[in-house]
């Protein structure tokens, strides 16, 4: 594996939605929690009808 350095590590994460970081550690099944990640958007609440989609690789 490439040795990062944190600096680099915070920077790509810093690009990520904080949900696919975490889903992503649930995937992987490690523990911890995302700290230090801001929301993108304003703090609202979302009300509404949703449908679960999938997607397929590289879409």
């Amino acid at each position: 594996m490439t040795n990062v350095n944190d600096s680099t590590i915070l920077e790509r994460l810093g690009r990520l939605d904080t949900c696919a970081v975490s889903d992503s550690l649930d995937k992987l099944s490690l523990k911890g929690t995302v700290t230090g990640l801001s929301p993108l958007s304003c703090p609202a609440k979302v009300v509404g009808r949703v449908m679960t989609s999938e997607t397929g690789e590289g879409r």
